[in-house]
């Protein structure tokens, strides 16, 4: 049986919540980060940016800012894909035997 478009915006919802849960974790991560010197010698630092929120598209996502004496960096990290069927009848068919000759 095919699935429905309602059944694909379940599955979408239902990937918000540990994405969420992992972004937040990772955007704490990358608050935690020592401050660092870049190759040349320029003192940086991360500094918050945008909190983890979902986005137009429907991805968490988040920002950091890398701090340089002259200006910022950002950096966006955001969930660009879900490693899940959403077609359950092709994910779990069994395969066909080819002709036979």
């Amino acid at each position: 049986m095919p699935r429905k478009p309602v059944d694909f915006v379940k599955e979408q919802q239902a990937k918000a919540t540990p994405a969420m849960e992992a972004l937040a974790h990772l955007y704490k991560a990358l608050l935690a980060v020592p401050p660092f010197t870049l190759k040349d010698g320029t003192p940086v630092y991360v500094g918050a940016y945008e909190p983890p929120k979902i986005n137009e598209a429907g991805e968490a996502e988040c920002g950091v800012d890398v701090k340089l004496p002259m200006g910022h960096l950002e950096f966006t990290l955001r969930n660009s894909g879900w490693g899940k069927s959403f077609v359950d009848e092709l994910a779990n068919k069994p395969v066909k035997r080819g002709r036979e000759q």
